[in-house]
């Protein structure tokens, strides 16, 4: 038996029991890379090529009863033995991959993907945008790190520019520095499953194009803009504004939020991949048609 723990920023800290073979996890060292591949029945543990397909870096081997390094790092263990496996995944730079959702524990649900492709059920998807040899995360607003077995951090996003960098069904983060109003907005491209709040561009404009029933973001050095609608998943709250027209209003919430001045604290009852979208009694419809038709029903907290 085996039991795969997953934390790592990208799940929750729940034992699943998998089946493997003890030997898998005898034979492997700090440095080493497995693959978990099977489901939780059957899971099969194999020691493989680092450079290959995708893989978790072994980052340390420790006695069972022992703790990793940090609650950032996986765990495996093995019935039978008395060595338990911290374990990181091992990203590339430019590669996207499916990892678990929020109440995922299925180490086996982490694989590379094409960019875009269709998820399993509670997965999310994240673009590596960096890979760099350092245990540290600043240059990023979502992102993983780990100083096991060697330093090595992943950022989910990276800083635009030039929104003319961007194209229709890019998702960006918006922020400003220090939370301050008057602090120019900066603008990054993340994935489309990240942890935290963004946006979708809807549409591409330039000049005094307008955005009618979409929110516009300008960029005034280069002469270019873009429509977006906000991205967000049902069941979760979010921070929304009410008489604000400022865009980094928009935030994920704990349902029993406070909400700040000029904003609302909603939960989204259902997302719908449909425009206008069906929502029940006290819900309130908030539909887009681009970049692809979908509805919230969102229920103020």
């Amino acid at each position: 038996m085996v039991a795969l723990l997953v934390i790592a920023g990208v799940a929750t800290a729940v034992v699943l029991v998998l089946q493997v073979s003890r030997p898998t996890i005898d034979k492997v060292q700090a440095n080493d890379c497995v693959s978990v591949k099977g489901d939780n029945s059957n899971a099969d543990v194999t020691k493989v090529d680092c450079q290959g397909d995708f893989s978790f870096t072994i980052a340390e081997k420790v006695g069972k009863n022992d703790p990793c390094p940090g609650e950032q790092y996986n765990r495996i263990t093995a019935q039978g033995s008395d060595a338990k496996l911290c374990v990181v995944p091992n990203f590339r730079q430019g590669r996207c991959y499916q990892v678990p959702g929020d109440s995922n524990t299925r180490l086996v649900d982490f694989r590379e993907i094409h960019c875009g492709d269709a998820l399993a059920p509670n997965t999310r998807q994240v673009e590596v945008f960096t890979r760099t040899p350092t245990d540290s995360t600043a240059d990023c607003v979502d992102g993983v790190s780990y100083d096991r077995p060697t330093a090595v951090s992943y950022c989910f996003d990276k800083k635009v520019d030039d929104l003319g960098e961007l194209n229709v069904e890019d998702c960006v983060n918006l922020s400003r520095a220090d939370g301050l109003s008057s602090s120019p907005l900066e603008v990054r491209k993340t994935s489309c499953g990240a942890k935290v709040f963004s946006f979708t561009v809807a549409s591409k404009v330039s000049g005094t194009d307008t955005c009618p029933g979409y929110d516009r973001v300008t960029d005034l050095l280069h002469g270019s803009g873009m429509c977006v609608v906000p991205n967000m998943t049902q069941g979760l709250c979010y921070q929304i504004p009410t008489t604000s027209d400022e865009l980094t209003d928009y935030t994920a919430a704990d349902c029993a939020d406070t909400p700040k001045t000029d904003t609302t604290v909603v939960k989204v009852v259902s997302r719908q991949e449909t425009t206008p979208p069906t929502c029940g009694d006290g819900e309130t419809p908030l539909p887009y048609s681009l970049p692809r038709p979908v509805g919230y029903c969102l229920q103020t907290q």
